[in-house]
C-alpha cells in the first residue's frame, strides 16, 4: 500500500490537509485511491466556525467526484476531517502510474478580513508499480543436454499465462504454451548440432505473460547446456593416406 500526505497554507494558522492511500489490485492493473481532505489550525489563538458544504470535490486525474463536507467548529492546533472519497485507477500497461490528485473545498468564509470563496489543494503522487511481466529462473544451470531444466516463471497473479520460447545459436522453437506456473524442459538432445564445435554453449529463453489473450509483457532469462559424453564424438585412431601414390618412398628414398 502506499500513502502520503500534503498541507496547503490558506491565511495564517489555517490550512488544508490532504491525504492519499492506494491499494493495488494484481489481476486488473488497477488502485483504489483513498482521498481524505482535513481542516486544521497550527496557532493555538485560531478558531473556525463553518457549516456543511454540499459542493465540495475531489478530483483524480481530472475526474471530479463530489462529497458534502463536514462541518467544522473548534480551536486551538488540531484538525477535523473534511471528508473522504474513493475511486478506481487504471495503471498503464508496465503497471506504472503517476497520479494527480486535488480537493476543492468550497469555504465561503472570512479569514482575518480576507474572505474566501474556496480553496483547492493539489498533488502528484507516484503510485505503488503492479508487477506484470513474469520474470523467469532456470535450474540447473549449466543443464546437459537431455536432462530437465526446470523454469519457474514467478507469476505476479494467478489468472496469468506463459508462452515459453528458446533461442539456441541457429536454432529456435516453443517450448510451451498457455503454461499457468512453471515447466520442466527436457533440453533436446538436438541443439549440439548448433555448437559442432563446443562442448557447452548458452542460449535464452523468452517468457511472455498474457491475461487472457492480452500480452502483459516479456522478460528473459540466459541458460546454459553442456553436450553429454555419450554424443561428444571421440578419435580413437588416426589413419594417414598419401595423396600421391608412392611419393613417400621416393621422398625417403633421398
Amino acid at each position: 500500500m502506499a500513502s502520503g500526505t500534503k498541507t496547503q497554507v490558506i491565511k495564517g494558522g489555517h490550512y488544508l490537509r490532504i491525504s492519499w492511500e492506494s491499494v493495488s489490485d494484481t489481476n486488473t492493473n488497477t488502485s483504489l485511491v483513498t482521498l481524505r481532505l482535513y481542516y486544521g489550525l497550527s496557532y493555538s489563538t485560531s478558531s473556525i466556525a463553518i457549516g456543511s458544504r454540499s459542493d465540495a470535490k475531489m478530483t483524480y486525474d481530472g475526474v471530479d467526484v463530489g462529497f458534502t463536507a463536514n462541518a467544522i467548529n473548534f480551536s486551538g492546533i488540531t484538525e477535523r476531517l473534511l471528508g473522504t472519497t474513493q475511486r478506481t485507477i487504471n495503471h498503464n500497461t508496465d503497471g506504472s502510474k503517476t497520479l494527480s490528485i486535488a480537493a476543492t473545498y468550497p469555504m465561503r468564509a472570512t479569514l482575518d478580513g480576507t474572505y474566501f470563496a474556496s480553496v483547492t489543494i493539489s498533488d502528484s503522487v507516484v503510485l505503488d508499480t503492479i508487477p506484470r511481466a513474469s520474470q523467469p529462473t532456470v535450474s540447473p544451470t549449466p543443464v546437459e543436454l537431455g536432462s530437465i531444466l526446470t523454469i519457474q516463471t514467478h507469476r505476479a497473479s494467478s489468472s496469468f499465462t506463459h508462452k515459453l520460447e528458446y533461442t539456441f545459436g541457429n536454432q529456435s522453437g516453443v517450448i510451451v504454451e498457455n503454461l499457468p506456473t512453471d515447466y520442466d524442459w527436457t533440453v533436446p538432445l538436438t541443439l549440439a548440432n548448433a555448437i559442432p564445435n563446443a562442448t557447452s554453449g548458452s542460449g535464452i529463453i523468452t517468457c511472455k505473460t498474457y491475461s487472457g489473450a492480452t500480452l502483459i509483457g516479456t522478460k528473459t532469462v540466459a541458460f546454459t547446456v553442456n553436450v553429454p559424453e555419450s554424443v561428444v564424438p571421440v578419435i580413437d585412431s588416426v589413419n594417414i593416406t598419401e595423396s600421391v601414390a608412392g611419393f613417400a618412398a621416393k621422398v625417403l628414398a633421398f
